[in-house]
């Protein structure tokens, strides 16, 4: 072999033992991001205002319908279970006909009953008219407004008489207890109190209003499915007109809601 084709084959062995440099592989360009959508942008130097009926409904209405559910469900609880409860023991209580009558704590724990249950209802309407004295409602020309305040306005009035109705009911049985003595049936402690048995003042003897009744209300005659009969027939009296005027409540909140967005 001579020097030329020996240089040759050496140089074709080196070149097959060099390894081929890989194909360039194409390299992804970055994505671009994609633009914010214009909704997204914050606005310089814009701000979106709450109009005034919607502050309103949200810290004046809102509350006010919640206070006032708050005190039909303490009503409906009377309603239902209370006054009942209070007809029962009071008829069994007057019905004895022994000289002295037993088991008066029981009757002056249903009346303790009635009487926690009209404080609480009477919280609720409170709560009412500490809202209508929001500055808002005052001279208000906005109409949403208006509307708000004198719903809400009748919504505490008729609440009001409700809880006034209730309150003159136990104020009257409160005097029947206190003029039949209950809770101080023995005879012994009476004596030791110094106390007549009936004690009859002198101003009850001279107001002519004090055994009046009016025609409305319930007169309890001590037949128990009788009294309850007259108790849930006056108690849904009482609850018709609030019922209505908190529909109006309703249907007039919704459509400030329905522009508040």
């Amino acid at each position: 072999m001579s020097g030329a084709r020996a240089t040759m084959l050496f140089a074709a062995i080196a070149l097959a033992a060099i390894p081929r440099a890989l194909p360039a592989q194409a390299v992804p360009a970055p994505a671009a991001s994609p633009a914010p959508a214009a909704s997204a942008l914050p606005e310089i130097g814009r701000v979106r205002a709450t109009p005034a009926a919607c502050g309103v409904l949200r810290d004046v209405a809102l509350p006010a319908v919640a206070a006032a559910q708050r005190a039909d469900a303490r009503f409906g609880e009377m309603q239902t279970v209370m006054l009942p409860n209070f007809a029962s023991v009071r008829s069994d209580y007057f019905l004895q006909r022994a000289p002295v009558r037993t088991d008066g704590i029981f009757l002056e724990a249903q009346f303790a009953h009635l009487s926690d249950n009209l404080t609480s209802q009477l919280q609720s309407i409170e709560a009412i008219r500490k809202l209508l004295d929001d500055p808002r409602l005052a001279n208000a020309n906005d109409p949403a407004i208006v509307a708000q305040r004198e719903v809400l306005e009748a919504l505490y009035a008729v609440q009001q008489d409700r809880a006034r109705a209730l309150f003159a009911f136990l104020e009257r049985q409160a005097k029947t207890m206190q003029r039949n003595m209950v809770g101080f049936e023995d005879p012994e402690a009476i004596a030791k109190m110094n106390m007549p048995r009936n004690p009859e003042q002198g101003w009850e003897r001279r107001n002519p209003y004090y055994h009046f009744i009016p025609p409305d209300f319930p007169r309890l005659t001590g037949f128990v499915l009788d009294d309850k009969d007259r108790l849930n027939r006056w108690t849904t009296a009482l609850a018709s007109p609030v019922r209505a005027d908190e529909a109006v409540v309703q249907t007039v909140t919704r459509a400030v809601a329905q522009g508040c967005g």
